[in-house]
């Protein structure tokens, strides 16, 4: 199993997350994989998964990586999903100094 490991930092739109995603080609033989993780801070929430953890199957070839490659098609999927009222809630809910 080839795995290829790429490291960057996102910003969430209050602070920069450092993002490790392992990324499996062809896992098993049959499948796509990926495996996104917030790793500084450890477990951040990021607007795809609220645990800083995802695993993400898909099938080979239904992903063009061609153009942009890994990294920019998970900051695109990172940046696509921050645009989303939700995650813009949630940010501004942690800006603001809550008593309880």
């Amino acid at each position: 199993m080839d795995h290829q490991i790429y490291n960057f930092t996102w910003h969430d739109g209050v602070q920069n997350i450092e993002i490790e995603v392992l990324y499996s080609p062809l896992e098993s033989g049959i499948i796509s994989h990926f495996e996104i993780r917030s790793t500084s801070p450890e477990k951040a929430p990021l607007p795809i998964t609220e645990t800083g953890y995802l695993s993400h199957y898909f099938y080979p070839g239904s992903v063009d990586f061609t153009d942009i490659g890994v990294e920019q098609f998970i900051r695109n999927w990172l940046d696509q999903e921050a645009a989303k009222l939700q995650w813009k809630n949630w940010i501004e809910s942690e800006r603001q100094f809550t008593l309880f």
